[in-house]
Formats: structure tokens, sequence, C-alpha cells
């Protein structure tokens, strides 16, 4: 393969990777009753199909407020949001791949999500 082919193919990579970074995580809907995150199902869809990475959405439950979902992609996912029995507090849960919840626990609440 000569060099100029070489150089054409790893620009073509390139736009790729760079259009794949333009498009950003997928949105993620957090409407409540109905939520793929509400299920272990859903959960296990969302952990094995979305890249890692940081995915967040408004919380409907607090104005202002936004959800939090740390996922490695196959592995692992944690849910973070604002405590409903006490909102000085984040609750997160920690899920398996299979959405099934493995841990939770609570950090103190700062605003800075």
């Amino acid at each position: 393969m000569a060099d100029e082919d070489k150089y054409k193919r790893l620009r073509e990579l390139i736009e790729q990777q760079e259009a794949e970074l333009d498009k950003g995580p997928e949105e993620l809907w957090y409407n409540g009753e109905g939520d793929i995150l509400d299920t272990e199902e859903g959960r296990a869809k969302f952990c094995q199909l979305n890249k890692s990475s940081v995915y967040t959405k408004d919380d409907p439950d607090f104005f202002g407020g936004r959800i939090t979902v740390f996922n490695i992609q196959g592995k692992t996912m944690t849910i973070k949001r604002r405590c409903k029995a006490d909102t000085t507090l984040f609750e997160s849960k920690v899920y398996d791949a299979d959405g099934k919840q493995t841990d939770k626990y609570y950090e103190p609440y700062e605003d800075v999500l």
C-alpha cells in the first residue's frame, strides 16, 4: 500500500472517530415509571449496550436536580440521584451487568453534577 493510500485510510479512521465523539452519549431518559432503568432487564440492556461513560438527565423529582449514571459497558453501573428521604444526601445504587443491585450508599449532597 502506498504512503498516500495509508494516509487516506488513516484520515478516514480519524474522521469516523471524530464523528462518534461529536454525537456524544445517548440521552438518558428517566421519566419515572416505565423508564428503562426501573427494571433488572432494562438496566442490563442499558449496561450492555451503552458505552462506558457518564450519562445525565434532569431529575423529574427535584427541580434543577440531575440523575447521573456511571456506566462501565458490560460490567457495572451506578445510578446517583438526590435522596428523597433526606435531600441533603445523594443516593447511589450500584448494579451488576445483569441489572441486579449489588450495593447502595449515601454521600453528602453537593450541587456539582
